[in-house]
């Protein structure tokens, strides 16, 4: 899961949408413990305030639940997480419509933008 420090995308967000993807691909199981903290953060050569951050955040979302002398395990089914990572979506996309529109897009010009970067992807 590496870590694009040039994004927009603070580096704990970039790490939560990981680990849903990686639910969501089947590379992430329910019961499946996820790197402690340390390992993470050594790994992506990061703050283990950063990744302790992303962890707390899936633990409130009901992703993930810590478990004294285990770690963090994977506690949802990739049905429920491919759900809230389309909820995400879903409000991104309408903050970045919102402010096409007000600009005088198109939805006709949107529509082909978004087109042109899906088949680009």
């Amino acid at each position: 899961m590496p870590i694009d420090i040039r994004s927009p995308v603070p580096a704990y967000q970039q790490i939560k949408i990981s680990v849903k993807e990686a639910i969501v691909t089947g590379r992430l199981k329910e019961n499946d413990t996820l790197p402690s903290i340390r390992e993470m953060a050594q790994e992506m050569k990061i703050n283990p305030n950063t990744v302790a951050r992303a962890y707390r955040d899936l633990e409130q979302e009901g992703i993930i639940l810590p478990k004294q002398g285990i770690g963090n395990i994977v506690i949802v089914s990739p049905v429920i997480v491919r759900q809230s990572l389309i909820e995400e979506l879903v409000g991104e996309l309408s903050l970045t419509m919102t402010k096409l529109k007000k600009t005088g897009i198109q939805f006709q010009e949107f529509a082909k933008v978004v087109a042109k970067v899906w088949e680009s992807i």
